[in-house]
């Protein structure tokens, strides 16, 4: 009698972190989601295209993945489900920003073609990012720092501490730049504590 074989579920959820903070990002995410990820790690300044050109060859990682960039980790706890909502971020004066750090389901394919009909690298813009982020979802969620409880940015390398913790308690992620990153580490390792 044959033995029985296993079949090694496919990543849905790839998550980038900035060099150093793989660990606590692990962590964070482990606590939150029951979904296999993995962590790529990323410089700031990062550039997205040569990460999706990474993700689309790594034959790993399922054709229709979760992409969270870098250093975005939720507060709460999430579902697939939730993880998948088209969402679109908004800045306060009303502008989408198509590349934020909020979570976004992504297709190989539709990258694939995208990235295939660019002439250079740089035509890899929000437009380009938009097109592959709602390929099929006419209407994201609007979701944005000023408004909801979704996502709070944490960009400033001393941001106010109060509405940090206000995010933990109200929110469902929080996204930093790389300083904000070092400026809640403390605060990081609170909620890996607990």
């Amino acid at each position: 009698m044959a033995g029985k074989t296993t079949k090694t579920a496919l990543i849905k959820l790839v998550i980038l972190a900035f060099a150093g903070s793989e660990a606590r990002m692990k962590a964070l995410w482990a606590r939150r989601v029951k979904e296999p990820f993995t962590i790529i790690t990323v410089e700031e300044g990062y550039s997205l295209l040569p990460v999706l050109g990474a993700i689309i060859a790594d034959s790993s990682i399922d054709k229709n993945f979760v992409l969270v960039q870098a250093n975005c980790f939720p507060v709460k706890d999430m579902s697939a489900a939730q993880l998948r909502l088209p969402v679109l971020y908004h800045r306060a004066d009303g502008q989408p920003v198509y590349n934020s750090r909020v979570p976004v389901c992504l297709n190989k394919a539709v990258i694939s073609d995208l990235l295939s009909r660019l002439e250079k690298p740089e035509d890899f813009d929000a437009e380009a990012f938009l097109k592959a982020a709602t390929a099929g979802n006419q209407y994201p969620l609007a979701v944005g720092h000023s408004f909801g409880n979704y996502v709070t940015q944490v960009i400033k390398p001393a941001p106010c501490i109060h509405r940090v913790l206000e995010a933990v308690i109200t929110k469902h992620f929080i996204a930093t730049s790389a300083v904000g990153w070092d400026a809640i580490t403390g605060i990081v390792d609170n909620l890996l504590a607990e």
